[in-house]
């Protein structure tokens, strides 16, 4: 529940961020790219998450909304959203630190 609220979070800030770079804002542009870079990394984790769950119910993937389609990406990811998914797993890694019992 964490990461859909993160990710409607995120898509409400990058909703502003966006507006303001389409109204000539260009200080803005660099951070509507790093939103953008961490929405493709929390639709990622998304999907995880629903594919998960869709091999005790294959009936999850259908309602999701989510096509069935392969991944069609004919590229990598650019440096900003690697770098997003990099500075969000070693944030990940710092709040999940603890004993294991």
């Amino acid at each position: 529940m964490a990461l859909l609220q993160a990710f409607l979070a995120a898509v409400v800030k990058h909703d502003a961020v966006h507006n303001e770079t389409m109204m000539g804002n260009k200080m803005l542009l660099t951070e509507r790219d790093v939103l953008q870079a961490q929405l493709v990394v929390y639709l990622d984790h998304i999907v995880l998450h629903l594919e998960m769950a869709a091999i005790l119910k294959p009936e999850v993937i259908s309602a999701s909304g989510f096509d069935l389609s392969k991944d069609r990406r004919g590229h990598g990811r650019g440096k900003g959203a690697n770098a997003v998914l990099s500075a969000a797993q070693s944030q990940q890694g710092e709040g999940e630190g603890g004993s294991s019992s």
